[in-house]
């Protein structure tokens, strides 16, 4: 089986010089192996062709058959690495924490270990914004986060 240490390095290597970074590097027992990366910027489908083809040149077929997936970490997937935390703030995500708490609001800061969110106040129909319905800031741990995504609007 080809090791998903192996991959992670070989791409992690050529991704320094690039805007982008490496989300996760899966390897399934059958050899399907499956890239995610991600960047500063947006990923293009050239970027994808191009770690592709430099895993496939560092691969041998003939000693062990493998499946090749690169991708981009999608929009709605959840975040895998604190370089998505830090290129995603001051946008508005969704955490669930891991004891299925759901906090939605405006991604504001991360330190490495803290997620900041701001929560807007729930107003009542007809209600005017005022002093006693402020935003309610929120700070949660990483530890403490099973899942963060990006909330899509359109």
């Amino acid at each position: 089986m080809i090791a998903s240490s192996f991959i992670k390095e070989l791409v992690e290597e050529h991704l320094q010089t690039t805007g982008l970074f490496l989300v996760d590097v899966l390897v399934k027992p059958d050899n399907t192996i499956i890239v995610i990366i991600d960047g500063n910027e947006a990923v293009t489908i050239d970027d994808c062709v191009r770690i592709s083809r430099l895993i496939e040149r560092s691969l041998d077929r003939d000693k062990e058959d493998f499946e090749l997936k690169v991708m981009s970490a999608g929009a709605d997937a959840p975040f895998r690495d604190e370089r998505q935390y830090r290129k995603n703030i001051g946008k508005k995500v969704k955490v669930i924490t891991k004891e299925g708490v759901k906090h939605q609001g405006l991604f504001t800061a991360f330190d490495g270990v803290n997620v900041n969110l701001e929560i807007a106040p729930k107003m009542k129909k007809g209600q005017k914004p005022g002093k006693n319905n402020m935003p309610e800031l929120c700070s949660i741990p990483l530890t403490e986060i099973e899942e963060t995504r990006l909330i899509i609007s359109v």
